[in-house]
C-alpha cells in the first residue's frame, strides 16, 4: 500500500485523540485524575504528559527525521519519564489544550510533508528494534493513541469495581 494514502487513510484517528481526551476527562476531579491501576501504572495526568512528550520528540519528529534524510537515520531513545517534568504545576485542562495545540502543529506540518514526498522504501534504525519502516512508525502511533485511550478509560473504570457488585462478572477488564 501507498504510505501517503495510508497516512491520509487513517489521520483521523490522530486528530480525534485531543477531542476524546477532552470528552473523557474534561471537568473531573483531580482526585479521580491522579488515581491508577496500581504500583507502577500511570493515572490520567501521566497518562496525557506522556503524549504531550510523545508530540515533543517521538513519532512525528521521527517521521519526519525519515522523510527529511537521504541516508537512513539513527532514531534516538525516547525518554518514558519526561512527563514528570510535564506535569508540574499543571491541570488536565493545561495538559489537554497543550497536547491538543501541538498535536494540530504536527499533523498540519506532517500531511504538507507526505503530500510532498516520496515515502515508499524510507526507513531508520531504531536504537533497540534495528530497522524500522516509516510505516511502522505511523502505525505504531495510532496504535499508541488508541492504548492509551483505552488505558484512561480502564482507569476510570476501575474505579467502580467496588460498586458493580454481582455485575463484575460481566465486566472481565476489571480483574486484570
Amino acid at each position: 500500500m501507498n504510505m501517503n494514502k495510508f497516512v491520509f487513510d487513517n489521520i483521523q484517528i490522530l486528530k480525534n485523540t485531543p477531542e476524546v481526551l477532552r470528552a473523557l476527562l474534561f471537568g473531573l476531579d483531580d482526585e479521580v485524575l491522579q488515581r491508577n491501576e496500581g504500583e507502577n501504572t500511570w493515572c490520567s495526568l501521566e497518562i496525557v504528559a506522556h503524549l504531550i512528550s510523545n508530540e515533543q520528540s517521538n513519532f512525528y519528529h521521527r517521521i519526519m527525521l525519515i522523510l527529511e534524510n537521504d541516508e537512513v537515520p539513527v532514531l534516538a531513545p525516547f525518554d518514558m519519564e519526561v512527563q514528570k517534568k510535564i506535569m508540574i504545576g499543571k491541570n488536565m485542562m493545561d495538559l489537554l489544550n497543550q497536547f491538543e495545540k501541538l498535536r494540530n502543529q504536527n499533523l498540519d506540518k506532517l500531511l504538507n510533508e507526505f503530500s510532498t514526498v516520496d515515502t515508499q522504501n524510507k526507513v531508520a534504525i531504531h536504537p533497540t528494534l534495528g530497522k524500522v519502516t516509516l510505516n511502522n512508525i505511523f502505525s505504531t502511533w495510532l496504535a499508541h493513541d488508541l492504548s492509551h485511550i483505552a488505558q484512561i478509560a480502564r482507569v476510570l473504570a476501575k474505579q467502580y469495581k467496588k460498586d458493580v457488585g454481582g455485575f463484575i462478572e460481566y465486566l472481565k477488564f476489571l480483574n486484570s
